[in-house]
């Protein structure tokens, strides 16, 4: 299954979901030069397919986003890895989040020995719970591939949203990032504007 079948699988069918435009290899070129981070193919595939892919909130006027667009990468590793810099600051110079979860968790890459591992969840609560323990207790291995997360997600989504939910209900999902002040939520006109 190639990244278009999968995305089309997990949110191209439902109205409550924004998928951007692929991104063009000199943005891309961009992104690198900024993030310092060698990524795996399977990220480089992702984001060609999508730059960003968010939770439409019509109420809002605003996209949450799931997958961090490029233009916000940049700024949202700074955020994750400020919660655990001053504590654990070699791993958080490691850590890649790009992948929004809730309430100010994230998923990303962990690089070990200058190459990514594997996908790593960053649970916030567990951090602030202890901020001296090790770091394997606040960040842990997904234990799947990116494309394999997303194939989850659509299992998910197929679960709690059935199709005509989504149509007829204007809910928040349990997955949007509901916290104004962070990075990750964008206004929906801006997007318009910018991939209008």
């Amino acid at each position: 299954m190639n990244w278009k079948q999968t995305i089309d699988l997990s949110f191209k069918n439902h109205e409550r979901f924004f998928l951007g435009e692929g991104i063009s290899d000199s943005a891309l070129d961009v992104l690198r030069a900024e993030t310092n981070f060698d990524w795996p193919p399977e990220f480089v595939e992702l984001y060609r397919c999508h730059d960003g892919i968010g939770i439409i909130d019509k109420a809002q006027n605003r996209v949450d986003w799931l997958l961090v667009p490029s233009s916000q990468i940049t700024p949202y590793c700074a955020a994750m890895r400020d919660w655990f810099s001053k504590t654990h600051s070699a791993i958080a110079a490691n850590f890649f989040p790009f992948y929004n979860l809730d309430y100010s968790d994230a998923m990303g890459y962990l690089r070990s020995d200058g190459k990514p591992d594997s996908l790593y969840h960053f649970n916030h609560e567990e951090y602030a719970h202890s901020m001296d323990q090790s770091w394997e207790e606040f960040l842990t291995p997904v234990n799947m591939k990116l494309q394999e997360w997303f194939i989850f997600v659509a299992k998910v989504e197929a679960e709690f949203h059935p199709k005509s939910e989504i149509e007829t209900k204007n809910e928040i999902p349990i997955t949007t990032n509901t916290i104004p002040s962070l990075p990750g939520q964008e206004n929906i006109d801006e997007i318009i504007k910018r991939w209008g």
